[in-house]
């Protein structure tokens, strides 16, 4: 059973089941299986129960998916926190590139204006940018990769019902985060291939 040796994340450990009066024990736990939502028969548990025996009192009654909420609580908060760190690094790595690619067609505009001139279409243009920003933010992810497939042990502890080495959760996320820094990268550079030559030939 979970949660008996451990935490809900832990392996399932061996469980021992006694006579309901062989300890003693002033506790006694029931699960009921239902078809129908469990609010519906909260209240025939309880007649049932006092039908069997009118001095039983019935305490709090849960639902399983109240239970798990309940062992995965603080799991649950710490990967909103982790994730809404992410999430403002993502948003401050892409506004960072978009800076940088707009910088960086802002200093080469005569340089783009010779490309041009000499036969260098605009899709050349924008291919070229798209790839000075890409590049380096591709060795950054697949970096990332490396260190949080070596660091996923300290994950695991706040994991429940995920692998943390599970390939296409990491293909996945690299996907999303590909896809956000080309649509980063993708305005500056479609706009220095918009560029007139003579114009920017004329750029101080």
């Amino acid at each position: 059973m979970r949660g008996v040796s451990g935490a809900i994340a832990a392996e399932p450990g061996p469980a021992v089941y006694w006579p309901a009066n062989a300890n003693g024990g002033w506790h006694r736990y029931f699960l009921v299986r239902t078809k129908v939502p469990p609010e519906q028969v909260a209240q025939s548990i309880r007649e049932q129960v006092y039908q069997s025996d009118p001095q039983q009192s019935v305490g709090e009654i849960e639902t399983m998916d109240q239970l798990l909420g309940d062992a995965v609580a603080q799991p649950r908060l710490n990967a909103v926190v982790v994730a809404s760190f992410a999430g403002v690094a993502l948003l401050l790595a892409c506004i960072g590139i978009y800076g940088v690619v707009s910088y960086l067609a802002a200093q080469r505009t005569q340089e783009i204006g010779v490309r041009m001139a000499l036969g260098a279409t605009r899709a050349h243009i924008t291919r070229f940018f798209v790839r000075r920003a890409m590049v380096p933010a591709s060795i950054g992810l697949a970096t990332g990769t490396v260190v949080s497939l070596v660091a996923n042990r300290l994950l695991r502890s706040q994991l429940y019902g995920v692998q943390p080495d599970d390939l296409r959760l990491y293909l996945a996320v690299l996907l999303v985060l590909l896809v956000v820094l080309l649509g980063a990268t993708l305005g500056p550079a479609i706009r220095a291939g918009k560029r007139e030559p003579m114009e920017a030939l004329r750029t101080e």
